[in-house]
């Protein structure tokens, strides 16, 4: 569509030098070729401008989504190396250590009444 343009351009401005013609009127008739009616024209399906628009966009919200990963792995690394110089518990092995405290009670509570009765005998009266 470009070269049609430019060739009844240049035809236009050949004519108009023959003719003599003003450069209002040569503009008028370059206006109607490069801005046909609305009616003649094709509706325009795709837009440059846009398509780049839409791609830098794209590319952007790429960008900072990968961004975004890598804060979040930044600061989960950091977080993990904080908790790790505070030498804190995991839940799994504090659980693990109340259950065992939880068995020795237990086991010290019998203990303790197993030898309570054993005792109170030795102390019922006395020796001969």
């Amino acid at each position: 569509m470009f070269v049609k343009v430019y060739y009844m351009a240049l035809s236009l401005c050949f004519d108009a030098f023959l003719e003599r013609k003003t450069g209002a009127h040569f503009f008028a008739k370059c206006s109607t070729l490069l801005y046909p009616p609305l009616e003649e024209t094709a509706m325009q399906t795709k837009n440059p401008f846009m398509d780049e628009f839409a791609k830098m966009t794209t590319n952007a919200m790429s960008l900072a989504q990968a961004a975004g990963e890598e804060a979040k792995s930044a600061f989960r690394a950091q977080a993990d190396k904080w908790v790790a110089d505070m030498d804190l518990v995991r839940r799994d092995e504090y659980e693990a250590l109340a259950a065992q405290v939880a068995e020795l009670r237990a086991e010290l509570a019998t203990l303790k009444a197993a030898k309570k009765p054993a005792a109170k005998k030795d102390d019922s009266g006395p020796a001969a």
